[in-house]
C-alpha cells in the first residue's frame, strides 16, 4: 500500500523525534543577531530583514490578499503580509521568511533525505520545516525549556512571556526533544 504524503511527513517528524538540531542552531544564531525583547520582535525582525537582506515587509489589505496570508516576492525582496494576520502570526510569518533566507540549504537537505517522492509532499515538508525554524526563532529553546519547567508548563504564562499565541507555545513544547531535556 502506498503511503500518503501527509503520513510520510508525520513519519519523518516522528523518526526525527520532532527535533532538528541544525535548525535550532540557525534559529539561535539568528535570534542573538536580531536581539530585542520578545514584545518588540516584529519591529526587530522587520529591521533585520531590511538591513541584512534588503527585504521590506508591508501589510496589505485583506481584499488584496484574499487567497493568502503571506507572499514573499524574492525578485522584489518584499514580504507582503495580510491584515488578516494577528500580531503573533505576523511575527511568525516574518520568522518563516527569515528561515527561507538563512536555512533553505538545510531544509533542502532534510527534504532530500526524507525519501519523499511526491512534489507536493516535498513542498509541504519544506514548509513544515520552515515553520519549525520560525517556532525555534520565536521561542528560544533554553529560555522556553527553563520557563516551562519553572512554571510547570503554564502555557498562558509562556505565551505572554514570549508574545506568541497559545498554539505556538503548544507546538514549541512538542519540539523540546534535545538529549537531556
Amino acid at each position: 500500500p502506498s503511503v500518503t504524503p501527509g503520513a510520510a511527513i508525520h513519519d519523518f517528524f516522528r523518526d526525527h523525534e520532532n527535533y532538528f538540531d541544525q535548525l535550532e542552531k540557525v534559529a539561535e544564531r539568528n535570534r542573538s543577531r536580531i536581539g530585542g525583547a520578545a514584545d518588540d520582535l516584529y519591529a526587530s525582525l522587520k529591521r533585520h530583514l531590511r538591513v541584512e537582506f534588503g527585504s521590506s515587509a508591508k501589510l496589505y489589505p485583506i481584499n488584496e490578499m484574499a487567497d493568502t496570508r503571506r507572499i514573499f516576492d524574492r525578485a522584489s525582496s518584499e514580504v507582503r503580509l495580510s491584515e488578516a494576520l494577528d500580531h503573533p502570526n505576523r511575527v511568525f510569518q516574518l520568522a518563516h521568511v527569515l528561515g527561507l533566507l538563512t536555512c533553505s540549504d538545510i531544509v533542502d537537505e532534510l527534504v532530500e533525505d526524507s525519501g519523499l517522492q511526491d512534489d507536493d509532499g516535498r513542498a509541504r515538508l519544506a514548509v513544515e520545516l520552515m515553520n519549525y525554524f520560525a517556532g525555534a526563532l520565536l521561542l528560544p529553546y533554553e529560555e522556553v525549556y527553563e520557563m516551562a519547567e519553572s512554571t510547570r508548563y503554564d502555557i498562558d504564562r509562556l505565551a505572554s512571556a514570549f508574545s506568541v499565541s497559545f498554539e505556538q507555545v503548544c507546538h514549541r513544547l512538542t519540539t523540546l526533544q534535545r538529549d537531556g531535556s
